[in-house]
């Protein structure tokens, strides 16, 4: 028999095995993720007629001459180029711009995909259209932000954040901005209030309320007119009604509710003359006051408040903090608003330049209230400056947040799943992961776009979009399919053309070997 004719056959078998690999690019031309192949073809075994010789003597070397047995299919390589992203609208859906797969589990079984189309199943867990879970890093309820390891990767279950009212309690304060070198050093009061004795309420009705403005310091002292006096103290806000009086050095607020308990009852002076502030004791006041709102873990707000007082300048210029936070504190039956200092004579210093050099950071800031709730931050001073302008000095931020439900999500392009709450709040909830290879092509086809690793694509690499050569997320589009139809029908006529020039040889050897059936004739 002739070899052409099993050259010819082995023609058309790779030439239909081709057709096939081009037919399935075509089918799949809209198919979101679809990677096209290719089919190369090499050279079959070669029969050697007569061998290759060296020169020896007067003759030359010879070639070597072979016959070729047909051809063989060399590979079908998967083209891992990037489609076209395509905007869809949709808030999940994903597509990579750049290197990376995105990383899908059935069970303990990895697999990668390109195709992004993802939704939120009943379960609140992140899938793709045939259910298998999408992997990545959560931030857990509890958790400042989301812990990222790449290794181990987690199928990204919101489940928490949808089925719970979120809070969120501060942990950190961050107060920037300048304060006035022009400020007084040691500022004091200058107001010295009076008020008739007579008019002090003894135990019934509505208590006296005199405002001396805030004050730095935590005892004033009250002079009748016959020299008696008494020490009057900050109590903070425990008050149980039976109290004679209560001082809010924030506020600078004195309620007096019973003139006749002690100490108030040493002001006797026959329940005539006048009652004042003894200015001696009265001196210091605060320079500047700063408020920001902070919560428990609990999400209930409380009022967290900075006394800072200018107390040193030349050649280091010091600031004294003094921390208040204010709160509900049930005592007995009663409960009442106030505040607690919580941090006294926190020194903050400065250079001549106005840079911040010493007392940058306050931490473990606490208050406990009743039912387990409590307060514990930490305050950032470092943005602090201390130049000759006016005093901004305020509170540039606080990570905590009220309760809220979950009312909406979104992606960024770091892969990043966005929570909208209803209190207002953003939270990053979670982050899909990307996995490289040192060797896509080496990857193997599994169906539903789906790939698994292979002994000859190397290792996954995971990680997050955006690092270490990982391409970053365009949200809410989809990668369509690679597949170039122009190529692939130029494709198609060539191997059907290839296809019919192998039919041409089997048809011509038949004929041959007719005619030498026919010689006996």
């Amino acid at each position: 028999m002739m070899r052409s004719l099993f050259a010819g056959v082995s023609g058309l078998r790779v030439h239909q095995t081709r057709m096939d690999v081009i037919g399935n690019n075509i089918a799949n031309v809209n198919t979101p993720g679809f990677k096209k192949s290719r089919v190369t073809f090499q050279e079959m075994l070669n029969q050697t007629v007569r061998g290759a010789s060296s020169p020896q003597g007067d003759r030359g070397g010879t070639n070597p001459i072979q016959i070729g047995l047909g051809v063989n299919l060399g590979s079908i390589d998967v083209i891992h180029t990037s489609g076209s992203p395509q905007s869809t609208g949709k808030a999940l859906d994903m597509s990579i711009e750049g290197e990376g797969y995105f990383i899908v589990s059935e069970g303990s079984n990895r697999l990668y995909t390109r195709a992004g189309n993802f939704d939120f199943d009943k379960a609140n867990t992140l899938v793709t259209p045939n259910g298998l879970k999408v992997m990545g890093y959560v931030r857990q309820l509890g958790q400042d932000s989301i812990t990222v390891s790449p290794g181990n990767e987690v199928v990204i279950d919101l489940s928490d954040w949808t089925d719970n009212s979120v809070a969120g309690a501060t942990t950190k304060v961050k107060i920037g901005k300048n304060l006035d070198t022009r400020s007084t050093l040691n500022p004091t009061m200058t107001l010295a209030p009076n008020w008739n004795y007579a008019d002090m309420p003894t135990g019934t009705g509505d208590p006296l309320v005199i405002d001396l403005g805030p004050c730095f310091d935590d005892t004033i002292t009250l002079k009748d007119d016959a020299g008696n006096t008494v020490d009057i103290s900050h109590n903070d806000d425990v008050f149980d009604g039976t109290q004679a009086y209560r001082f809010n050095r924030v506020t600078g607020k004195l309620e007096i509710y019973d003139s006749t308990a002690a100490p108030l009852d040493a002001l006797t002076n026959g329940g005539t003359g006048k009652i004042t502030v003894d200015d001696p004791s009265v001196e210091a006041v605060p320079s500047h006051t700063t408020p920001i709102t902070v919560y428990d873990q609990n999400g209930e707000p409380h009022e967290l408040v900075v006394q800072l007082r200018k107390t040193q300048e030349n050649p280091i210029f010091e600031w004294t903090a003094d921390i208040f936070i204010k709160g509900e504190e049930q005592v007995g039956a009663n409960i009442v608003d106030g505040y607690k200092k919580v941090v006294s004579g926190h020194t903050i210093q400065f250079d001549g330049a106005g840079n911040i050099i010493n007392g940058q950071f306050l931490t473990n800031v606490q208050r406990n209230f009743t039912g387990g709730r409590n307060v514990n931050l930490d305050i950032d001073f470092s943005q602090l400056t201390q130049l000759a302008q006016d005093t901004t000095a305020l509170a540039l931020s606080q990570n905590g947040f009220e309760p809220g439900s979950l009312q909406n999500i979104s992606v960024d392009t770091t892969g990043t799943i966005v929570g909208t709450f209803s209190n207002g709040q953003n939270l990053s909830l979670a982050q899909v992961a990307i996995a490289t290879f040192s060797n896509p092509g080496g990857l193997s086809k599994v169906g539903n776009t789906m790939f698994k690793d292979s002994k000859n694509s190397g290792d996954p690499q995971p990680g997050t979009p955006g690092t270490a050569g990982r391409g970053v997320i365009k949200p809410e589009s989809l990668e369509m399919s690679n597949v170039d139809l122009s190529q692939e029908f130029v494709d198609m006529i060539i191997t059907q053309r290839g296809f019919q020039a192998n039919s041409r040889i089997i048809t011509t050897s038949d004929e041959m070997l007719q005619e030498l059936v026919n010689l006996r004739r």
